[in-house]
């Protein structure tokens, strides 16, 4: 039997899911979070009976609708095959214009390795907050959403790399650190700070930046705002939109409102102004430590 369920009950319904798979330590569980904006949407109960075939073959499958843009739809037994099955539906279901790849609208997670992960930013959208901009920024983010189209893509390659290495973020012993900056002593000198504690990629470009994190998924990305084929806003907002819990931190020399405006409707976590210390990169690193250790905290049982 297929299960829909729609707006609050949705949230609700998916995050105690979630939290039996996590107790019970249940295998085989598949969870795949289908963007909205980017299928032509007829409401919840169309969307069901055009997802219905691609969930023959499992058990206990549910479909949530919340009220934050996502259809998240769980089931049991047969992760990856059912997986292919959705996003071969959801590719004709893409709106007029729409010319991302179906995998890169449909995201997949197994809810038992990254279910606290998923809980807490159900929870986060729950109760409408976003994670604040650094203390360098000054204020908090607002908690407003950017739907806005970017010219980055992914191949279906690309993301199925992507998903493995999302999988494996919370297993890591070691933190992975992207730095994107275009100016090469700035590099060296975030590389050198850096990378005696973490591993760290530095690139100068957003298009290699992006190609970096497909490929392993980063804890956390310093990004420069003027790079030579692009700039950090566009790649800060793509990999938002491909990964909400990304850790994404603004480096830069130009300290307008516009540009902290850009990066707070992007919902990164931190604004650096060049020139900045050993210790405010330091700083960065230790908060997202802090928030990493909130987000994965397993919530408490009466």
């Amino acid at each position: 039997m297929l299960v829909n369920l729609i707006e609050h009950r949705a949230c609700e319904g998916l995050l105690s899911l979630i939290e039996d798979i996590n107790r019970t330590k249940a295998s085989a569980w598949g969870l795949a979070v289908v963007k909205k904006q980017y299928i032509r949407w007829t409401g919840s109960d169309a969307f069901a009976l055009a997802i219905r075939p691609a969930l023959e073959d499992t058990v206990e499958a549910k479909i949530f609708t919340g009220e934050d843009g996502m259809v998240y739809i769980t089931w049991l037994g047969m992760q990856r095959r059912t997986y292919q099955r959705i996003c071969a539906i959801v590719g004709t279901m893409l709106r007029p214009g729409v010319t991302l790849e179906p995998e890169a609208v449909v995201a997949y997670f197994d809810p038992q390795v990254m279910g606290n992960e998923i809980s807490t930013l159900l929870r986060t959208k729950k109760e409408n907050q976003v994670r604040p901009l650094s203390a360098e920024a000054g204020r908090d983010a607002p908690a407003v959403s950017n739907g806005a189209e970017h010219p980055l893509k992914a191949s279906p390659a690309q993301m199925r790399q992507f998903h493995n290495a999302l999988l494996q973020r919370p297993l890591r012993k070691q933190l992975q650190v992207l730095v994107v900056e275009d100016q090469q002593l700035l590099r060296r000198l975030l590389l050198e700070v850096l990378r005696g504690h973490h591993a760290v990629d530095a690139v100068s470009g957003m298009r290699e930046g992006w190609e970096n994190y497909l490929q392993k998924a980063h804890d956390i990305a310093f990004l420069d705002i003027g790079l030579m084929d692009g700039d950090g806003h566009t790649l800060a907002r793509a990999i938002k939109q491909l990964d909400p819990l990304a850790y994404i931190v603004i480096v830069t020399a130009h300290d307008s409102l516009e540009e902290l405006e850009v990066a707070r409707s992007n919902h990164t976590d931190g604004f650096i102004v060049k020139p900045y210390s050993q210790q405010q990169i330091a700083d960065c690193v230790q908060r997202y430590q802090a928030a990493r250790e909130t987000w994965t905290k397993k919530p408490s049982r009466p």
